[in-house]
């Protein structure tokens, strides 16, 4: 069971839909078979590559019940389709637990909205944030491709996991999933760029120029501004956010408190790059140090600060 050789054939088009995998539970069947969160979408059924509907997922997946069954998932970040075999079960939720994942670990549940029922995969958890127009934002940031006048966006978040038709009922796969598109998976990241001395972003281990946050622990970060209202509602409080690292290929749970109390400007002591130019490298373009990476000479993205009240 597990991972067969990749394919590079993995272009959609804009309107290709796939299922966006958030959350894999510990000692899960994805997890075994080596399903990755955020990085990865289930694109195919038994090795045909189709578009395909949370309804379907579930309804082969309850088929396939310990019996093995062949998924084809994209990798975002490689670029790549690969065929993972696994075999549907619930034996695993006995030996374990649902919440081992990083992705699992939220206490701030976002209601779905648009659940659909299947046994085969839990609920999602997640969060809502609230959005105040007037609220001091985070850090300084670097953005490429909009202008550095933000408008404030209201957010209808649409990430709804395929939910199990009984809470008691164990979860097929240990899979939470999206409906949405693989093109924009890595649009909405941000890359973190020079860090101040004694600041929070310092302080949880943040590595200038070589992380990338992609979530938090109330999920997905569906624009730009979600994360800056995400740092803004969580001001002297702990915040869980899900790091990326390009040096080593890795992905990680990262701690951090913003405030203003800490010595320096803005609330994670920070700079934030968002847009074309502060995507997530393709792995095998990663060869060498970040560090040798960092942006000298004629800047190509405009820096502005935003610890000063929004507008």
């Amino acid at each position: 069971m597990g991972n067969a050789p990749s394919s590079a054939s993995g272009s959609f088009s804009e309107n290709t839909k796939a299922l966006h995998v958030l959350r894999v539970a510990e000692q899960s069947p994805a997890a075994e078979a080596g399903i990755q969160p955020f990085f990865d979408f289930i694109v195919g059924i038994d090795g045909v590559e189709t578009d395909l509907s949370p309804e379907s997922l579930s309804s082969t997946v309850d088929s396939f019940e310990s019996r093995p069954l062949t998924l084809l998932v994209y990798s975002s970040k490689r670029q790549e389709t690969r065929r993972v075999t696994l075999i549907p079960s619930r034996a695993w939720a006995s030996e374990g637990s649902e919440a081992g994942s990083p992705y699992n670990r939220s206490s701030r549940p976002l209601p779905p909205s648009n659940p659909s029922a299947s046994s085969a995969l839990p609920p999602t958890e997640g969060s809502a944030h609230s959005h105040d127009d007037h609220s001091p934002l985070a850090n300084s940031h670097s953005h490429d491709d909009h202008s550095s006048n933000r408008p404030h966006h209201s957010h209808n978040h649409s990430q709804a996991s395929v939910m199990s038709q009984s809470q008691s009922q164990p979860s097929l796969l240990g899979l939470s999933l999206r409906f949405c598109t693989p093109q924009s998976a890595l649009e909405n990241v941000w890359h973190i760029l020079e860090i101040l001395e004694g600041s929070p972003a310092e302080s949880a281990g943040l590595v200038p120029y070589g992380d990338w946050i992609i979530g938090w622990a109330g999920g997905v970060l569906q624009d730009e501004n979600d994360f800056y209202d995400v740092v803004e509602g969580h001001v002297d409080m702990p915040l869980r956010l899900f790091v990326y690292s390009a040096d080593f290929d890795t992905l990680r749970e990262v701690v951090l408190v913003p405030n203003r109390q800490w010595g320096g400007e803005g609330l994670l002591g920070c700079g934030v790059g968002y847009g074309l130019l502060h995507r997530i490298p393709k792995p095998q373009d990663s060869g060498r140090p970040r560090e040798l990476d960092e942006p000298s000479g004629r800047r190509t993205s405009e820096v502005f600060d935003l610890s000063s009240d929004r507008g």
